[in-house]
């Protein structure tokens, strides 16, 4: 597929280069999904008026976009500390502020589906994905997410935009429309697949890292070609001080995870610490444990996970944890994942249950 990268990123719409938008599907990377809340609150319709007003703000406002997870709200925190933001949150786990502009998105989408058809048609078949229904789907996506952007554009222009899986699309990475950057938003590694082969004459913006670390990671190992700026945000950090009894599960976005978790850990001293992204309904399943979701990253008896970026928090802290892996992966891949993402060495950092 590498080989090929030349000619598929060629492949455009208007001169938007459609390849990195679909390039996870493509490789058949696992990519989780968001299934939004359909829930309107007063701060929606507040956010939403405030997105109105943003043309009349001053052009040193910085505008941020960000989903609800808690590692970014700390970020994003620490990092602009004493700056005048203007933010907009996407809810995944509690309230958010977006839902009325990412109703616009969602109605961009479905216009565009049956009025770019042709263009939707050329543009699989140049890719030479004809056969290929998921990226059916990303192309219907990437055409409404593309007017959609021109939108959003018309609001954000002239404003320092910073975003990260809410409010402005990804698309915005290939279409320059504002001065934006994007923010980390989870691990990165040397063959991440939105940071890795990248094409310099498709990429606009720059790209806002956690850190020193993660960033030398897209200059030496990505070979990441967009300017990229760092903070010294150094992740969820686990309170080895603090000692809890029981297990602890980081959940994922996987079912074969959740029903494991079902099968083998189905204990009352066992705590969930759900995904964001994670809507398995475990208590309905008949999951005894508690269910939570953000508690506190402690010294449990046993900390269980799957692919995270907190293992990096463990390794960095000494505390030995343990890896339930699926069944798409071996031994051998998980150990190589981890020790190239993690710096985690197997029966030192961890185990394989």
């Amino acid at each position: 597929m590498i080989s090929n990268y030349r000619k598929l990123w060629k492949v455009n719409y208007k001169g938007c280069s459609v390849f990195g938008y679909i390039i996870a599907n493509v490789e058949g990377k696992r990519v989780t999904r968001f299934s939004p809340k359909i829930r309107l609150s007063i701060k929606d319709i507040e956010g939403f008026l405030r997105f109105l007003s943003i043309p009349f703000l001053n052009d040193d406002t910085v505008v941020v976009c960000i989903p609800d997870r808690k590692d970014l709200h700390d970020f994003v925190e620490q990092y602009f500390q004493g700056k005048k933001l203007v933010k907009f949150v996407r809810a995944e786990v509690g309230y958010g502020n977006s839902f009325l502009i990412e109703a616009l998105r969602k109605l961009s989408r479905l216009i565009f589906k049956f009025f770019l058809i042709p263009h939707k048609n050329r543009l699989i078949k140049e890719l030479g994905l004809e056969k290929n229904k998921i990226i059916k789907n990303d192309i219907e996506s990437f055409l409404g997410d593309y007017y959609f952007n021109k939108i959003i554009a018309l609001f954000f222009k002239n404003k320092k935009v910073y975003y990260s899986n809410c409010v402005v699309p990804k698309i915005e990475k290939y279409m320059g429309l504002m001065n934006s950057t994007e923010i980390q938003h989870g691990v990165i590694y040397k063959d991440h697949f939105d940071y890795a082969n990248m094409d310099r004459n498709y990429l606009y913006g720059k790209f806002l890292a956690w850190n020193k670390y993660w960033a030398d990671i897209l200059r030496n190992e990505c070979n990441y070609p967009l300017p990229i700026e760092h903070g010294s945000f150094t992740g969820e950090l686990i309170d080895l001080k603090r000692r809890e009894k029981g297990i602890l599960i980081l959940t994922t976005v996987s079912e074969e995870f959740s029903i494991n978790i079902i099968n083998y850990f189905n204990f009352k001293d066992v705590t969930l610490r759900k995904h964001p992204r994670d809507y398995f309904p475990y208590k309905q399943r008949g999951f005894v444990g508690k269910v939570e979701n953000y508690t506190p990253l402690a010294a449990y008896d046993k900390i269980v996970c799957s692919d995270t970026t907190i293992i990096k928090s463990l390794v960095d802290a000494g505390y030995y944890f343990s890896y339930l892996g699926l069944s798409s992966e071996s031994d051998v891949e998980i150990n190589i994942k981890l020790r190239e993402k993690y710096q985690a060495e197997l029966n030192i950092n961890y185990e394989i249950i």
